[in-house]
């Protein structure tokens, strides 16, 4: 049965803020942008999220302490909107100065709550000064609740999918905290990935955000693979094929059987789980699997996860090979890319950030040794 917390056909976020925007516009025409910035509460911060205008991509992917920003604080706490009237006034941080650059002059933050829990700010910007009042932000909140629920919405499958993924992983034959630290990795290394190429091809936060969460879950097969299949990625002996083959027909029944559990939504969570799933093992030449893909017809979710699971099988131990040195496994990626097995770019994300790479393995350290941990 079909959950009803959330809308079972819905577009992505950016484009539901355009809609809502546009709506807006007839209560109140001086609003000119729609974003949201959700509150992880965790780590005590803002993080964007969703936004209206398609060409302002750097306003996405940026985050920062809600603690280190006071009058959001304030409002967060006391419940009260924050109107800037002139954004000159407070132009003293980079946000603020971008704002200025794409021409608005104004902005306002509602802070939203679900049962009382704060969970973000809906931010308006207006390219008029003295834009917002009180008054006419009453007219606005059906609107407000429409994008809370629009953002509850995007959670709550995401969310659904991972509590899914994450109790059928634990009940997979050799399950280990090995299993756990890899499926972290792989997940930061994605996110690094993503955020990497963000800008080039246009990622929303949304989607930055689902191949973090979705990455971790890539290997839902009770069907161990050895390091040498994720490492070589082709080249196979007849065996090493069918197994898989079988490995990958699994992970694909796996995540059907979830998206079936929470109701088969059309939701572009879903499209973008179900394509790191089956194509993680295409190779950008054709010589992958299943399907044989090549080039831009594999997805970019599937593209970067096969980066970030093959950097980290290559450097983690296993029988009868040591891992290699992060500079190490580089230069084999880079020796793969030039094959036509990987995305230039998506190593290149990882050589740019090697030190984070290495404070990434020194928290998720490995905690025992194995075959088919990938």
């Amino acid at each position: 049965m079909a959950h009803r917390s959330f809308y079972p056909f819905a577009k992505p976020l950016n484009e539901q803020m355009q809609t809502l925007k546009i709506r807006m516009q007839a209560h109140l025409s001086s609003v000119d942008r729609v974003s949201f910035v959700k509150y992880y509460p965790q780590h005590g911060i803002l993080k964007s999220f969703a936004e209206s205008e398609f060409g302002t991509w750097r306003l996405a992917h940026h985050e920062a302490p809600l603690r280190k920003l006071h009058h959001l604080s304030i409002a967060a706490s006391s419940a009260t909107p924050r109107i800037v009237d002139d954004l000159h006034d407070i132009n003293h941080c980079q946000r603020i100065q971008t704002l200025l650059k794409r021409g608005y002059q104004s902005s306002v933050a509602i802070p939203c709550y679900d049962h009382q829990t704060f969970t973000g700010f809906v931010f308006l910007n207006s390219v008029k000064t003295h834009a917002f009042s009180l008054n006419a932000l009453n007219s606005l909140k059906p609107y407000f609740e429409m994008i809370q629920f629009a953002v509850g919405s995007e959670d709550h499958v995401v969310n659904s999918i991972e509590l899914m993924a994450e109790r059928m992983q634990c009940l997979m034959p050799g399950y280990s905290r090995e299993v756990y630290s890899h499926s972290k990795r792989v997940g930061i290394y994605s996110q690094l990935i993503a955020k990497y190429l963000a800008d080039a091809h246009e990622f929303s936060d949304e989607l930055v955000e689902q191949i973090s969460v979705f990455a971790r879950y890539h290997n839902l097969s009770a069907i161990p693979l050895s390091a040498e299949i994720d490492h070589d990625r082709c080249h196979f002996s007849d065996e090493q094929e069918a197994l898989l083959l079988e490995h990958i027909d699994q992970c694909i029944k796996s995540a059907d059987n979830i998206v079936a559990c929470i109701g088969n939504p059309v939701h572009p969570g879903v499209n973008v789980f179900r394509q790191i799933i089956t194509y993680q093992y295409e190779n950008l030449n054709g010589s992958g699997y299943p399907f044989g893909l090549k080039g831009s017809s594999i997805p970019i979710a599937a593209q970067i996860v096969a980066v970030a699971n093959a950097f980290d099988v290559m450097t983690t131990h296993h029988p009868y090979r040591q891992a290699w040195s992060v500079t190490y496994a580089l230069l084999e990626l880079e020796k793969q890319v030039y094959q036509g097995l990987f995305s230039r770019e998506c190593v290149n994300a990882l050589r740019e950030h090697q030190n984070y790479i290495k404070q990434v393995i020194n928290k998720y350290p490995e905690h025992c040794t194995g075959v088919g941990l990938m």
